[in-house]
């Protein structure tokens, strides 16, 4: 848009002339089995607790983020 106006002269310049964008490159790390074993394995008095775990190893075993599996889950709860 701002390209745009510039072009038809509704602006004198593009402000962002000098704006470079970066991408910044973040490593992950992935739980090993023995390390994903032992989460299956610890046991939690609290219910939610539990819960939390088994939200987490579902995420570590379908390929998604826990938050976004949590979002989803509110979602889903909201509209039952």
């Amino acid at each position: 848009m701002v390209t745009l106006a510039y072009k038809m002269e509704w602006i004198d310049k593009d402000p962002f002339i000098k704006f470079k964008p970066t991408y910044i490159k973040n490593e992950c790390e992935f739980l090993s089995e023995n390390e994903l074993q032992t989460i299956i394995e610890k046991e939690f008095e609290i219910e939610r607790l539990e819960l939390v775990k088994d939200l987490f190893v579902f995420s570590c075993y379908i390929g998604l983020l826990y938050i976004d599996v949590i979002t989803s889950t509110k979602i889903i709860l909201r509209s039952v």
